[in-house]
């Protein structure tokens, strides 16, 4: 009988630590995998994308306003355009699916596509009354997002299907990143300042 009450013990105490262990392994499995999430949905949140470079400029002989873009692909320069331009301020849209912070655990990144390019004035009158350039500059139309966008409800990985759009004045010489943000479209300033000689002006 002492035997097998001993036996048992042991058994017992085996088991118990066992448990302990798979539990311990468990609780670190599942502390790591919720850290991995957080981690890449920080990173998605805080993460930015370049999508354009753009220069407001004039046309040599024309005098024309211009923008020259230079547009990203994966931050890789894909290509450049030049568009004439005749209002206050220029305008940037795009098509965005974003998806549930789920996914962003397994590394899915956002979708988006440039579609629009066009002006906008600062007056209420002349934008109702004055002609505006509006371009598409999109390569083809994006099938993908009018899916989505038409049976979202139907999958549930989705959080929401719209476009965006991102604007600024049109400064002479000025120069603008445009970024793609996990909440939508961003323009920087990224004019360089001109240095003075205080040498000179003291």
């Amino acid at each position: 009988m002492e035997k097998k009450s001993q036996s048992f013990k042991i058994f017992s105490l085996r088991n118990a630590l066992l448990a302990v262990l798979t539990v311990g392994m468990l609780f670190s499995i599942f502390t790591l995998l919720l850290s991995k999430f957080y981690l890449n949905s920080y990173k998605l949140l805080l993460e930015r994308e370049l999508v354009a470079i753009v220069v407001c400029d004039k046309a040599t002989q024309s005098n024309q306003l211009v923008l020259n873009i230079e547009f990203f692909n994966n931050n890789q320069s894909a290509k450049k355009q030049t568009f004439n331009f005749n209002a206050d301020e220029w305008v940037i849209e795009s098509r965005i699916i974003k998806w549930k912070p789920l996914l962003g655990f397994f590394g899915m990144q956002r979708y988006y596509k440039l579609e629009r390019l066009s002006g906008r004035y600062l007056d209420i009158e002349k934008e109702k009354a004055l002609p505006r350039l509006v371009y598409n500059i999109a390569d083809k139309p994006d099938r993908l997002w009018m899916f989505f966008y038409k049976y979202q409800k139907c999958f549930p990985f989705i959080d929401a299907v719209y476009g965006n759009s991102a604007f600024v004045q049109y400064v002479p010489d000025a120069r603008y990143n445009v970024y793609m943000t996990a909440t939508g479209l961003m323009i920087k300033d990224v004019t360089p300042q001109k240095k003075k000689n205080w040498w000179l002006t003291g």
